[in-house]
Formats: C-alpha cells, sequence, structure tokens
C-alpha cells in the first residue's frame, strides 16, 4: 500500500485527510509537528508523498525542511506546502527547492488533494485490488 505522510497540526485537517485517503485506498501517517515527522522518517521507508503544513507546534514546515535537506537516504522525497499561509521568498531557494513539488492553499478541494497525491504516488490500493 502506498504511504502518504501528513503534517498538520489542526486535528480535524488530520483526521478528514485520513479518512479520505484511507477511502482512496493509501495508507495515512498523520503527525502534528515536525518532529514527529522526523521520528517517522527515521524508522521507516519513505512515504509516496508528504503534505506538510507550515505553521506548527514545537517544529515549523520550513526547520522540518531544512533537516529534510539534510538527508541522504530522503534525497527524492516530494513534499507539497499545504497552508493558508502566503510562503515568503522564492520558493527556487532552500530549503524549499529541492523537495517541494507543489504548494496548496487552504482551504483546498478533494480533486486539488487527490490530484496531487495521483501524480505522486500513482493511484491508491482499493478494496478490489487488495
Amino acid at each position: 500500500m502506498k504511504t502518504v505522510l501528513v503534517i498538520e497540526d489542526d486535528r480535524d485537517t488530520r483526521l478528514i485527510l485520513e479518512d479520505i485517503l484511507s477511502g482512496e485506498g493509501y495508507e495515512t501517517i498523520a503527525v502534528e509537528a515536525g518532529d514527529g515527522a522526523i521520528q517517522y522518517l527515521s524508522a521507516h521507508d519513505p512515504p509516496c508523498l508528504v503534505l506538510l503544513d507550515m505553521r506548527l507546534p514545537r517544529m515549523d514546515g520550513v526547520s522540518f525542511l531544512h533537516w529534510l535537506n539534510r538527508q541522504e537516504r530522503l534525497r527524492n522525497l516530494p513534499v507539497a506546502v499545504v497552508s493558508a499561509l502566503r510562503l515568503d521568498g522564492d520558493p527556487d531557494q532552500a530549503p524549499f527547492r529541492d523537495h517541494v513539488v507543489a504548494v496548496l492553499r487552504k482551504p483546498f478541494t478533494l480533486d486539488d488533494v487527490l490530484g496531487l497525491i495521483g501524480s505522486h504516488c500513482g493511484p491508491g490500493q482499493t478494496q478490489e485490488a487488495a
């Protein structure tokens, strides 16, 4: 099963994404901050995509991206920034250039998020295919 890592501090958004993505056949790992994502990524195979909120407790999205850029094992891990915040600076500059493949502004539509995940992960494993 293809895995999507969701880094989102809003509990309701995490639960909604977990429900939607599991219904589409993806395994979803959801954490509330960058430090939880680091713990997961340090102990597991990389997911097919990371959905990253930028404003997070303890370790924000930019700090997570700085950490990610130093991880050789994760050098090809795609990250989609999902945030209500307008990103400051040039997205072609570090830490964004190495991993960020898309930016979804909140509120996003279901079609937007599923299209993004499908383009990086392919179709989820449906019940029929299991």
